[in-house]
């Protein structure tokens, strides 16, 4: 396994806001500076403290982790199920596609 590549402690990021079944999310996200590959995501849902909040946020965590260890935002993209058009079929996918696109 890599190492991880910390973030910096005063970083700039981007947000975005979506529905996804019913749900209003919120998507933050900060790159590294050297590059700009996007090193943390942050999800946010529904009423604060729900079950589906919670979710949200555990996602995040797992992919900040594997962002900062090396993996590809791509490739957690490309792993995630897509509707027939291609477009991502959860939130979470929703989520890394505004992050990789903005």
């Amino acid at each position: 396994m890599n190492d991880r590549q910390k973030l910096p402690d005063r970083r700039d990021g981007d947000m975005c806001t979506f529905d996804f079944g019913g749900v209003e999310y919120t998507a933050h996200w900060s790159a590294y500076d050297e590059d700009g590959r996007v090193g943390e995501i942050f999800l946010n849902a529904g009423k604060e403290g729900s079950s589906v909040d919670f979710t949200a946020r555990e996602c995040a965590v797992i992919i900040s982790i594997a962002l900062q260890h090396g993996v590809l935002i791509e490739k957690l993209y490309d792993a995630l199920p897509k509707l027939l058009d291609g477009a991502p079929a959860g939130p979470v996918g929703m989520a890394i596609r505004e992050a990789m696109e903005n």
